[in-house]
């Protein structure tokens, strides 16, 4: 990972390896990690960087059962435990944030990407929305409507 000072326009690289996320990996090949979800949020007065989903080559993927937190200050990662139903790992999905009225709580909403189906051999779109709830760290499956079909983004259209 890098960081950019916009004042000095220094870059530092402050990559701190694959150590702490707990690939699907058995053979601890060490694949590049990719289409992942790394969402800035800001609780009790400190900056955070969540990692959601996410993985390797096909088959190998990050789980959802534990969140991945980056404590900017620290400059450390940390693996949370969460609660609830996890989603299925995925990759490539839409996340927003969206802050309690008094911050007291976080929920970022997790919509979509592409899930991997050994069967297949091949990744299928999903339209599956979630919800995890900070500092809880609680795991929701919230109902979708019918209104949008997913599609990869290798068969979308680009709209104007």
């Amino acid at each position: 990972m890098f960081t950019i000072n916009f004042k000095t326009f220094q870059v530092t690289n402050i990559t701190q390896g694959f150590n702490i996320f707990e690939f699907q990996d058995p053979g601890n090949t060490g694949f590049q990690y990719k289409d992942g979800n790394l969402i800035p949020i800001t609780f009790d007065g400190k900056d955070y960087l969540i990692n959601l989903s996410g993985g390797g080559p096909r088959g190998h993927a990050l789980p959802l059962d534990n969140v991945y937190i980056y404590d900017i200050l620290a400059g450390k990662w940390y693996r949370q435990p969460v609660s609830g139903a996890a989603p299925t790992n995925t990759r490539g999905a839409c996340t927003v944030t969206n802050y309690a009225p008094d911050n007291s709580s976080i929920q970022i909403v997790f919509f979509g990407g592409r899930i991997y189906s050994q069967t297949k051999n091949d990744f299928f779109a999903t339209d599956d929305t979630w919800v995890l709830t900070i500092p809880s760290f609680t795991a929701s499956s919230i109902p979708n409507a019918t209104i949008l079909t997913p599609q990869l983004l290798e068969t979308s259209r680009q709209h104007s």
